[in-house]
């Protein structure tokens, strides 16, 4: 089997319905590479649109990864700054196939002998990676590490995922619950509101009205409104996008989005109101919207898609999520060589980070 290598410009209307196929029952569901959310975000100004590597057997779609260059020295997972999650899509019953495809190809072009693999959720997909890479004399995985966030898995107790926390915390954010109540004058309530045009022009005002809109990373500032207009769009047709909002008052304290796929609730983007800060409306919807997964929600696993280093949602939840990142390259010296390098890069990169 080969790589059919194609740009977003090239699809025909099949190949969408193929790709979109594919994704409703790929072995590892991933949102962010789905044909909807990939075009919406190829749009934004701050991304470049990605190439699909593509494996096919007739009019079917058995494989697809969405990549970039790198230097043109390597083939990436494709990256932007919306996407939380690299995992290949993948047809069940062709993992081992796409694995032994990719390490194969790596680069897929005499000058790209590299393949970087970004934040795949570390499970069957990756497994059969590093046996292919295994496998194949003249390819090496050259570089990993895996990294852990925060998730919820499923449980009959609707507020268990409280009981991680110290005695004292828990008080305290009762506490700060009790206090926005009173300054209300009512209990804050919690409404999911997928499918309201009028939300998300909220959520974008709230989140360019905080620390985002004034560093520049709001999707606002970025001119990436259009993006989440049309990825919050896409999925709130297929019945897939949780777009929470704290409310008190009249007010809206706190609004949270969340994408659905497979088994998987995916969060997605966060924002709230600074002139409540003191309640910290975005821990309390925090802690509502896994109570919400808990008692009402149908999917197995909530990943949290946060940075490893959250320090409160790692104290919150006790599961963990594995994610890697994997250099594939060429075995021998060649490979001994650019192992060291990529080693240098990151203790140099974990170095400069622990200073920021």
């Amino acid at each position: 089997m080969r790589f059919l290598e194609r740009s977003l410009q090239a699809l025909t209307p099949a190949d969408l319905d193929a790709w979109a196929a594919l994704a409703d029952h790929a072995v590892e569901p991933n949102p962010f590479f789905e044909p909807e959310f990939v075009t919406a975000a190829a749009g934004s100004p701050n991304a470049v649109p990605p190439r699909l590597l593509i494996l096919a057997d007739g009019g079917e779609w058995i494989a697809c990864l969405p990549v970039g260059t790198m230097r043109r020295l390597a083939t990436t997972s494709w990256r932007h700054p919306y996407s939380y999650a690299g995992t290949p899509l993948v047809a069940p019953g062709h993992v081992d196939d796409f694995a032994a495809t990719l390490v194969a190809a790596r680069g897929g072009a005499p000058d790209r002998q590299f393949l970087l693999l970004w934040e795949a959720v570390d499970a069957e997909i990756t497994a059969a990676v590093r046996r292919a890479a295994d496998a194949v004399g003249r390819a090496e995985i050259l570089f990993e590490r895996v990294s852990e966030r925060a998730a919820l898995a499923r449980s009959a107790e609707p507020d268990a995922h409280l009981a991680a926390l110290k005695p004292k915390r828990r008080r305290e954010l009762a506490r700060r619950r009790q206090q926005l109540a009173e300054a209300f004058g009512e209990e804050p309530v919690v409404r999911d509101r997928a499918g309201d045009p009028a939300a998300v022009e909220e959520f974008l005002h709230l989140e360019a009205a905080g620390w985002k809109g004034r560093e520049g990373t709001a999707m606002a500032s970025a001119g990436d409104s259009e993006f989440f207009r049309a990825a919050c769009a896409g999925f709130a047709r297929a019945g897939r996008l949780q777009l929470l909002s704290l409310e008190a008052g009249g007010e809206t304290l706190a609004m949270q989005s969340n994408v659905s796929a497979g088994d998987t609730l995916f969060g997605f983007k966060m924002a709230y109101d600074e002139r409540f800060r003191r309640f910290a409306p975005g821990i309390q919807l925090e802690i509502d919207a896994m109570r919400i997964f808990l008692a009402d929600r149908s999917e197995r696993l909530l990943d949290t898609c946060a940075d490893p280093a959250n320090e409160f949602l790692n104290r919150l939840l006790p599961e963990r999520r594995g994610v890697t990142i994997m250099v594939i390259g060429p075995g021998g010296l060649a490979g001994a060589a650019a192992r060291r390098g990529l080693d240098a890069a990151y203790r140099y990169r974990a170095r400069a980070r622990s200073f920021d």
